[in-house]
This record gives C-alpha cells, sequence and structure tokens, in this order.
C-alpha cells in the first residue's frame, strides 16, 4: 500500500463524523472522499487481493464502491465486505454497485441491441466476437491491469455477503437514489447494474443483542425452535455475551446435554468473557457428565454383544417386511424426540435417544416421501412434510441448516444443509409445496457463498474440506434446475472439479477420511460415490461426465474385488470391512453396517448404467448381510426393534454400541432402490 501525500483531498485522520471513502476509484477521484484504487493517481495505491482497508475501526461515515467487487474473487469479497463493516461508524453506509447477473444474462437470451453498444470513440462496449463471449467477458474477462473480472452478482447474492458481514439494514436502491449527499456524482451505468446500501445501524455486540431478543421473544411465544436458532446466532456474533450464554445454557441444561454446557462455557472463556455467573455452571455440568455407571454400561455391552451371532444364524424376511421394520423404528425413534424432528440415534447403554439431528432427519424426509408411493404407504407423506417443516422452522438466519433446541453448535455447516437441501426438495417434488424450494435457494444461497475460489468448502464445516461433500455438489445441482439459478449450477461445477483434482485413477479419493487419512469409513466413501453417481443425471452441468463415469466404474469393480477377496483369518465379515485403503484393502476385522447399506445403493444405480449384474448381485450380497443384521424381534425395546447397529460386531469402531438412524435410511434406501422404478429413485441414495 502506498499513500499519495500529493493529492489535495487525501486526509489519513477521520473527519468529526467519519471519513469518506471511494472504494476502488479508477479515475474518478471525489472531492472530500479518500480515494483508494490499485493504480495511482488514488490517494491510497492498495491492492484488494492483497491488503483489506488502511483505516481504523469505527472511522468511516460513508463508503462507496461502483463496479469493483466483481474483480474480487468471492471469498476474498466476502473479506473485504466484512472489513468495510469493521470500519464503518455505527449508522454509517456503504453503497456498492455492480453489474447484475440477472441483467446481462437477460440480455443475452434475448439477444437483443444491449450488447451490440458502442462507445464514444467507436469502438464496442462489450468485447468479443459473438454473443457468448461478450457475455463471458463479465466471467474473466475486462482486464484491468493485472485484474479481470472473478465473479457476478445478482442482488441477493451480494446482499448476503452484507448479511454475513454483521449488516442488519440492506436495502436495493434505484439509481441516484441514495442516503449519501452528492451520490449523482457517484452513480453511473444503471442499464447494466444494480445498487445495494447496508447501513452499519450497530455494532456487532448490538447487533448479536438484537439477534439474543428475537430468539427471546420467539421463546415467549413458544416458538422455541426458532427461537433458538436467532440465540445460536447471537453467540456466533458475540460469544462473550453473558446473557446470551446465560440464555443458551438455561436451555441446554434442560435437554440433558451436559457436554454442549461445558463447550458452550469454554467458547464463552475463549472469547473473553468473565462473568461467573456463566463460569460457574461450569461444575454442574462436569458432575452430570461424570454420573455414567461404568459396571453397568459394561453388563450391558455384554448383553448386546450376543447380537453379533445374528450374521450366521438369523433368518431373512422379505424385503417388505424390513422395510417396515425400519419405519417402525423411525416412528419410534420420532415419538421419543420433543420435537419434529428424528433422533440422531439409539444408545442402549444408556437406553435413550440422541438429540433431533437436522441432517440426519432431512434426508430420512426424502426416504419417506419415496416410500409414500408403495401401495398403503401414502399416510408416509404426512409424516414427511411433518419433517420437512420442522426443518423449515429451524433453518438458520443465515440460511443454513439450523440446530434442534438446545444443541449447542453456533454455526450452520454445509455439509447438513446439502442434506436438509435433498429433503426440500423431495418433498417440494412429491407435494408441490413452494415453501420448500424457497428454503432451499436459501440454502443454496448460504452454500454457493462458503464456497471458496478453489471450489472447496473451508468455511462453516466439520473438519475442513472432504470430498464426501458431493452430496452438496448433488443438492446444488438439484436446486440449480429447480429454481432455474444458474450460480448454483457454476458452484457445484466448481466444487466437482475439486473433487475431482482429488482422484486416483483406480477411483480411491483422498480428502475423504475423518481419522486416518488414507482409510475413510465406507460410510464416507459411500457419501463420496453416491454424490458424485447422482451428479451424473444432471446433462446441463458442465462437468467431466465421462471422467466421472470411469472413476466410478474403476472404484465400484475394486470395491466388488473387496468383497470377494476377505483378509486372510479374519472373521468373516457380512459385508465389507470398515474402511478401505487407497488400494481398496483393509486389515479391518468389523464392517461398518452403515457403509454396507451406501455401496448397495451405489452398486445397483452403477448396474444399472453399466448393465453390470455383477454389481447387483454384490448388492445383494451387502443387502442380505443387512438383512441378517436387522433387530426384528418383537420382544425388543422400541430402540432396538427394527434398528441396525453401526458397526458389526456391535462394539466395531464406527458408532460402537448405537445405532444410528442414518445407517437405517440408508439401509431402507437400499431396500427402496429394489422396490420403486428407476424414476421415483431421483433423491433417495
Amino acid at each position: 500500500m502506498t499513500i499519495n501525500s500529493t493529492r489535495p483531498n487525501h486526509s489519513a485522520a477521520p473527519v468529526p463524523d467519519g471519513l469518506r471513502v471511494n472504494l476502488c476509484c479508477g479515475t474518478n477521484l471525489l472531492p472530500g472522499y479518500v480515494n483508494l484504487d490499485v493504480n495511482p493517481p488514488a490517494d491510497i495505491v492498495i491492492d484488494l487481493d492483497e491488503k483489506l482497508l488502511p483505516f481504523p475501526d469505527a472511522s468511516v461515515r460513508h463508503l462507496v464502491c461502483i463496479s469493483a467487487i466483481n474483480y474480487l474473487a468471492r471469498e476474498r469479497a466476502a473479506e473485504v465486505v466484512a472489513d468495510v463493516h469493521r470500519v464503518l461508524v455505527p449508522g454509517g453506509i456503504a453503497r456498492f454497485a455492480v453489474q447484475d447477473l440477472r441483467v446481462l444474462v437477460s440480455h443475452y437470451l434475448e439477444g437483443d441491441a444491449f450488447y451490440a453498444e458502442k462507445l464514444p470513440n467507436g469502438r464496442d462496449r462489450f468485447p468479443g466476437a459473438t454473443l457468448g463471449d461478450k457475455l463471458n467477458e463479465f466471467f474473466g474477462g475486462f482486464r484491468a491491469g493485472t485484474k479481470r473480472c472473478r465473479h457476478v452478482y445478482d442482488f441477493e447474492s451480494l446482499s448476503l455477503l452484507f448479511s454475513q458481514a454483521g449488516f442488519d439494514s440492506i436495502r436495493r436502491m434505484e439509481y441516484r437514489e441514495s442516503a449519501i449527499p452528492g451520490i449523482e456524482a457517484i452513480d453511473n451505468r444503471p442499464e447494466q447494474m444494480f445498487f445495494l446500501e447496508a447501513v452499519k445501524s450497530r455494532d456487532l455486540a448490538e447487533l448479536a443483542g438484537a439477534e439474543l431478543d428475537k430468539g427471546i421473544g420467539l421463546f415467549s411465544t413458544g416458538e422455541k425452535d426458532r427461537g433458538w436458532q436467532h440465540v445460536l446466532r447471537s453467540l456466533e456474533l458475540n460469544p462473550a455475551d453473558a446473557r446470551a450464554a446465560l440464555t443458551a445454557l438455561g436451555v441446554v441444561r434442560g435437554t440433558g446435554r451436559p457436554a454442549d454446557g461445558i463447550r458452550l462455557i469454554d467458547d464463552f472463556v475463549a472469547a473473553g468473557g468473565e462473568d461467573e455467573r456463566v463460569t460457574g455452571l461450569r461444575a454442574d455440568f462436569e458432575r452430570k457428565a461424570a454420573s455414567a455407571d461404568p459396571e453397568r454400561e459394561a453388563e450391558v455391552r455384554t448383553r448386546l454383544d450376543r447380537f453379533d451371532d445374528q450374521a450366521e444364524t438369523s433368518l431373512q424376511g422379505t424385503d417388505e417386511e424390513h422395510l417396515a421394520a425400519c419405519f417402525n423404528w423411525f416412528e419410534s425413534a420420532r415419538l421419543a424426540a420433543p420435537d419434529q424432528g428424528v433422533p440422531a440415534f439409539y444408545d442402549p447403554v444408556s437406553a435413550s435417544y440422541g438429540f433431533s439431528y437436522p441432517e440426519v432427519t432431512g434426508y430420512i424426509a426424502a426416504t419417506y416421501a419415496a416410500a409414500a408411493r408403495l401401495p398403503g404407504r401414502s399416510g408416509l407423506l404426512d409424516a414427511a412434510r411433518a419433517l420437512g417443516e420442522w426443518e423449515l422452522d429451524i433453518q438458520s438466519p443465515l440460511g443454513g441448516a439450523g440446530e434442534s433446541l438446545g444443541f449447542y453448535h453456533p454455526r450452520p455447516r454445509v455439509f447438513n444443509t446439502g442434506q436438509v437441501m435433498l429433503g426440500w426438495l423431495a418433498l417440494h417434488e412429491a407435494l408441490n409445496d413452494d415453501r420448500f424450494l424457497e428454503a432451499a435457494v436459501r440454502a443454496a444461497y448460504f452454500t454457493t457463498l462458503a464456497l471458496d475460489g478453489e471450489g472447496k468448502w473451508t468455511h462453516y464445516v466439520y473438519a475442513g474440506p472432504r470430498t464426501y461433500k458431493s452430496r452438496v455438489v448433488w443438492a446444488l445441482l438439484e436446486t440449480a434446475r429447480r429454481s432455474d439459478d444458474p450460480r448454483f449450477r457454476t458452484a457445484a461445477e466448481q466444487a466437482t472439479r475439486w473433487i475431482l483434482s482429488k482422484a486416483h485413477d483406480n477411483g480411491f479419493f483422498d480428502e475423504t477420511s475423518l481419522g486416518d487419512p488414507g482409510k475413510p469409513w465406507t460410510h464416507l466413501t459411500g457419501y463420496l460415490l453416491t454424490g458424485l453417481e447422482k451428479s451424473l443425471g444432471y446433462e446441463e452441468a458442465d462437468i467431466p461426465h465421462d471422467k466421472i463415469v470411469s472413476l466410478l466404474t474403476r472404484a465400484a469393480r475394486n470395491i466388488q474385488a473387496a468383497m470377494a477377496t476377505p483378509k486372510s483369518g479374519a472373521p468373516c465379515l457380512p459385508g465389507l470391512p470398515g474402511t478401505l485403503d487407497a488400494r481398496f484393502r483393509s486389515e479391518d476385522a468389523w464392517s461398518c453396517l452403515t457403509g454396507n447399506a451406501q455401496i448397495a445403493f451405489f452398486l445397483m444405480r452403477m448396474s444399472v448404467r453399466l448393465e453390470d449384474e455383477g454389481m447387483n448381485e454384490a448388492a445383494g450380497t451387502l443387502v442380505d448381510g443387512l438383512k441378517r443384521l436387522q433387530l426384528v424381534d418383537a420382544h425388543l425395546e422400541p430402540g432396538l426393534r427394527g434398528g441396525l447397529f453401526g458397526s458389526w460386531p456391535a462394539g466395531g469402531d464406527y458408532c460402537p454400541y448405537v445405532l444410528p438412524s442414518w445407517g437405517i435410511k440408508f439401509f431402507a434406501d437400499a431396500l427402496l432402490a429394489r422396490m420403486l422404478p428407476a424414476e421415483a429413485l431421483g433423491l433417495l441414495g
């Protein structure tokens, strides 16, 4: 950064009510403003790709930025907008104008005279030999020195950046309509741009307080699920706020989740919170967390081990009977839940269900909607609607998937959001209810803006970027098709390119595991492969379909080989080993039952795609193994009856001695794939 001190307009110190800043000014040097640009003769020469704004906190009254934010990658643009929020005084105004994606695409589709305009010197306003070339200039052209266009916005996508930065008053303005004096010297090109004005009416603590007040207000009217999302947003914005922490801890205490209370208090202290009313609650939560009875738990686990023998001795019923058992388990779980969601798991050691899990509830809604097509099962559609409406109630203010009441995680997560989108989209298809599509579109904005410039999700994630977010790609492609919004498809294409960059020639993918980097659970491999296979159904997407088919084929063949050649001396597994390394080999003496169900569904899909009956037979072997292990004894407690453990043996390394609801979902999907026509399977898997 350099400062041009010869410019008479430049002032390094704020004027009494704040500086006026003209960001990315080009040659339009405004009197009374500090003019910043990447090139002279600006007052301050700065490259926003390298540095943020050189002003103190709360020092700027007005900031304008015309036709420039599109020269930054979206991730960097979000950082710059957040820094604009930092430097504005409370009540300060930011005005951004940029070429409107909707206008540009509309003129392209109409083929009208817009792209034929000439400059005063007779040259084309929009370079390019064809109409398509002219449009594409906005997606990588219009070079200015070393810079070029990087991202195209419409009002909704740019306003979301401002919302995520903490602005709470964001409006679309008309040309030369503004609260900033002298705007006529600033605005230009209204035929191609939109104008956004955002006010920092409160500081971050005040904004967090406003979110908390919304949450408390919703609590008072009985809308606790919706109110909880605002409490979480308040804690994301200001984790050191004692009032928000105490409100949240009161809710957490009532849900019996002491670990969440401890984690919340730790976040409060780490953020600089010092209120003893908050920190003094830690001892109580720690006592509750330590109240387990290890001796009794060991006895229960020993009793559960007897179910391992079912792999050899249990008789199989029909697909219909096993599917009915799955839905009986789901309904028992729903009855036990304090809300309309599906609990994450049943823990027979503590004889209790987990919290309602939005990710799982989302894609279980798709399973319910598909199963409702079966004879005598139409009533499942009402249950599916209830699941989807609960997800609507808890959608995060940012658009992502929310959290169940009392579950402490202040930031929505991209992967969970993608799975909820799949459920909403299935419900939109089954019920023709636009509420679910509108929610999916809001969620798609959130996931799209969380994507970085390399096509990977690094923000709002668990454990960093992972290839199994191919399932989020799938959700974005379906939302793009339903909403006719190309931005979601573009984001999906970018993410697919990053995922494919992690592929080995044999169909193994790096960056898939949540543990040992080279040995992902088959559960995560199933996520990855199914997401990629589903993406092949979107021919309009600019992704290398042939390459994906080739990789998936090699993966499927290597999985078949892994099933056919078990480890010497190891117990006979009811399917695949729990993990597979980069050579599709394993030393595991346990099986991930959830992964077996997912891989079975994937192999069935590939069998149809490749007309390979051997793959279908391999899928059948996996399904038969799951049928033998499903707990169908009518005398079992409801949390066990109809369920599947996460692993075989029950104490294996994936969800030991726990029945995860998502494993039962994927088993149901594999059964439905054998019972429903192909056109009914679109959002299953």
